[in-house]
């Protein structure tokens, strides 16, 4: 009896780390990579007529091993470009960064908070040590996350965050394919026309969205590396 149950909980903790890694870290990387490589074939089959005449397993596999790549792709593009575009607004308005505003107002608020007896949080002026703190404060979420479910929380921000910034590479791409189509057939216009209206408003939405799911994270994360070393 108590050879099974060992049995069964050895089991239970793979999956469980299977599924972990699964929402982590895959989940994000095949829906914006689905959305991107159907752009893609819907673009290759209006230009060059592509269809696939049979569609069998062989077939699915190599759509979803594709999908996951142009996942990887979307996710490291549509990351450099939201960041880029944020830098870019920085130096043009002469503000602070986005993450060193949110980290500094977190901690700035987490220290008002506090007993006068109490360790402060320490802010820092130079982004690369509040980045390292900032990476600090992950480490001990990590090595405290059985103790609060504020990691997994954490995690979901994180893949909410990366599904947006893949989708925002698919949706420039789907900006500059209907560009693409309207000149090669005029008469498509004004269907191009919608698909590029729709695009650059998903864009847009999509890049307020990721922005907003960074902040959150980063407030958050001083929030709850405050509550627990507290």
């Amino acid at each position: 009896m108590n050879h099974k149950y060992n049995i069964m909980k050895i089991i239970e903790k793979i999956l469980e780390r299977f599924l972990g890694f699964f929402t982590i870290f895959d989940v994000s990387y095949m829906i914006s990579g689905i959305a991107t490589l159907s752009i893609v074939l819907w673009g290759l089959f209006k230009c060059q007529g592509l269809l696939w005449n049979d569609v069998g397993f062989v077939h699915v596999v190599y759509f979803l091993v594709l999908a996951y790549l142009c996942g990887l792709v979307s996710f490291a593009f549509g990351k450099g470009i939201r960041s880029w575009f944020m830098k870019k607004n920085t130096l043009w308005c002469k503000k602070q960064t986005s993450f060193m505003y949110c980290f500094t107002a977190a901690i700035t608020y987490v220290n008002s908070q506090k007993q006068a007896n109490e360790k402060k949080l320490i802010v820092y002026d130079e982004q690369w040590r509040a980045e390292m703190y900032y990476a600090e404060m992950w480490y001990f979420l990590r090595e405290k996350k059985n103790e609060s479910m504020t990691f997994s929380l954490l995690n979901k921000y994180w893949v909410s965050q990366a599904i947006y910034d893949g989708l925002l590479f698919s949706a420039i791409l789907a900006t500059f394919q209907s560009l693409i189509m309207w000149y090669k057939d005029f008469l498509a216009f004004g269907t191009m026309s919608c698909i590029f209206l729709f695009s650059i408003i998903t864009l847009i939405c999509l890049y307020k969205e990721g922005k907003r799911y960074a902040e959150t994270q980063i407030k958050e994360v001083v929030i709850a590396y405050n509550a627990l070393i507290n």
